[in-house]
């Protein structure tokens, strides 16, 4: 009886993650429940599903985004409940939902048809400082300061601010936000800061980190290498403050992508060699697990790629049974092209709250899953992703050495098959997924064979990454 009523349940949480994440029906529900008492907005129309990802207790988080009014594009987030479980909301403020620039507060609803948590920035549970972070009066007082301020006089006493405008960059629901804080000081110039908050206090350790990363990266690289500047710790609203970094994201669509490669790469193999204290380590079994994970959530959402994920998963596991963990290498954990700027000869890695001790492979496998996934969703020319992974290979082991073939394959493929699960619901990106596995499948099957990617009309044959990976191995 216990197994038919976990059946029962899985079955409901199924039906009701695929609803949630049915854009004309999340729309309803949007309509239904929480926008019926708007006085001052308009109906919400056109909802996209932007993100969604799995709770580690098996919830699903997802974010609605939607047109008000001006055909600006604004996002709630959802998050399931189990069954059982009591609902944590934050009480948003008396005062009607409203817009502030491009993002839309003052909404904390739970929905006990659906079980579903639906709220704004703002009315984290978890980030309460988050809704004082976005008030351009209260969050960095006029008194901040950063150490390159220098009075007229030069006394070192720092500028008041006259103005400062808030943006949210990024949000994770219940984890962390990103803000970039524009000031305008009295004397006319403008500083740009970048900002971080978290449920905890490990935006003191990650600045601690970024001062380390700093040292060392100045150090190796004379600053070519570099990372954003730490500023301090706002233990108020446990907040991280970097200064703000320039430069372009990579892309495989700039004319300079081969230099830009070679410098991501030389980034890397840098990175990698640094010796840093009080890093976790991740394991082979760590990466298998956050795999396990996305499975589980996608036979919920798409239980139509059971049996292709299942027999992916088998072939995964069984790699990995043949490799060994050489957790030697100061590991990124989230290495690719977005996360990168480049700026002339420089280049500025971002975000290192995934840092750990770990294979070299963790980040330039997850690199050249990215790379592939940008040159099949761009349509790119016969030979480019033949080209743009030998370039980054190439470079990688002139400044980092060896590339273990066995272990690349593992977490090439591993990530190959992650990036698919993201995609897989996204409007005009299934078939980039099912790409994705496809060549997931062949590394899994043949490291060294050559890689066909089938995208319905679109089928390619890239022998020569074949003939390269031979080379190499």
């Amino acid at each position: 009886m216990k197994n038919m009523e976990t059946r029962v349940t899985n079955i409901t949480d199924s039906l009701r993650f695929q609803q949630l994440l049915d854009e004309r029906v999340a729309l309803g529900v949007l309509r239904k429940y929480v926008a019926t008492d708007w006085k001052t907005l308009d109906q919400p129309t056109n909802l996209h599903i932007e993100r969604y990802w799995p709770g580690r207790d098996g919830t699903l988080s997802i974010e609605w985004s939607f047109n008000l009014s001006h055909n600006q594009r604004y996002s709630l987030y959802v998050t399931t409940i189990e069954e059982g479980a009591s609902p944590q909301l934050s009480t948003p403020s008396d005062r009607e939902p409203f817009l502030s620039g491009k993002v839309l507060l003052g909404v904390s609803v739970y929905i006990t048809d659906w079980r579903i948590a639906v709220h704004s920035p703002d009315c984290d549970p978890h980030l309460d400082q988050l809704g004082k972070c976005l008030d351009d009066v209260t969050v960095l007082k006029p008194d901040v300061k950063t150490k390159n301020d220098r009075s007229n006089n030069g006394n070192g006493n720092g500028h008041r601010s006259q103005h400062l405008t808030a943006c949210l960059l990024g949000y994770r629901a219940g984890r962390r936000a990103a803000f970039r804080y524009s000031l305008s000081q009295v004397y006319g110039s403008t500083k740009d800061l970048f900002c971080k908050i978290y449920r905890d206090d490990r935006g003191h350790q990650l600045i601690r980190r970024h001062g380390q990363v700093s040292d060392q990266l100045r150090m190796m690289t004379h600053s070519r290498v570099r990372i954003p500047e730490p500023i301090r710790y706002d233990e108020q609203y446990r907040m991280a403050q970097f200064h703000w970094l320039g430069g372009q994201r990579l892309s495989i669509h700039s004319p300079d992508i081969t230099t830009h490669l070679h410098l991501a790469a030389e980034a890397l193999a840098v990175f990698h060699n640094m010796e840093l204290d009080g890093l976790h380590t991740f394991t082979i079994e760590d990466e298998w697990q956050i795999v396990k994970r996305w499975m589980s959530l996608t036979d919920k959402i798409a239980p139509q790629h059971h049996q292709q994920l299942e027999l992916l998963s088998t072939m995964l596991h069984d790699v990995s049974t043949q490799i060994v963990d050489d957790n030697q290498a100061t590991v990124h954990r989230d290495y690719y092209p977005a996360q990168l700027l480049i700026d002339g000869d420089h280049i500025a890695i971002l975000d290192l709250d995934t840092m750990a001790r770990g294979h070299r492979c963790v980040d330039i496998g997850n690199f050249l899953a990215h790379l592939l996934l940008e040159t099949i969703a761009n349509d790119a020319h016969d030979e480019s992703w033949s080209n743009l992974y030998q370039s980054f290979i190439r470079s990688y082991i002139t400044h980092g050495g060896h590339i273990d073939s066995n272990v690349l394959t593992y977490y090439f493929s591993s990530s190959l098959i992650r990036i698919g699960m993201v995609h897989i619901l996204r409007k005009n990106e299934g078939l980039v997924a099912e790409a994705l596995w496809h060549i997931a499948k062949q590394l899994l099957t043949n490291p060294r064979g050559p890689l066909t990617i089938d995208k319905i009309t679109w089928t390619r044959n890239l022998q020569q990454t074949a003939e390269f990976n031979r080379e190499i191995a």
